[in-house]
């Protein structure tokens, strides 16, 4: 099995941006312990509140399609939809180079 790495974007509604920030949050800590996690990390763009990006590391593909099929994502879609202006599809990434600290 390969790791891959995905990031992801959402645009969420100006007068939901603060509901749905919380609601990211609790998702996102929700999702490191899921099977396969290496990383999963929210992010908010710092020249455009509630715009986030998530960057994922997974162990493998069918790790991160699993999770895309399972019930945590949809449960989290289902009650956080109408506050979403709107998102992208994942980008899967190919690593060039890496420096360490």
């Amino acid at each position: 099995m390969s790791t891959i790495t995905v990031t992801g974007a959402i645009q969420a509604k100006k007068e939901h941006a603060d509901a749905f920030r919380s609601a990211f949050i609790k998702y996102t800590k929700q999702c490191a312990n899921e099977p396969g996690v290496i990383t999963f990390n929210l992010h908010e763009a710092n020249d455009a509140p509630g715009h986030f990006i998530v960057y994922e590391r997974w162990a493998s593909v069918e790790m991160f399609e699993k999770h895309m099929q399972g019930k945590l994502l949809a449960d989290f879609i289902a009650a956080n939809d109408d506050f979403i202006e709107h998102s992208e599809d994942p980008r899967f990434l190919t690593p060039l180079a890496e420096a360490m600290e």
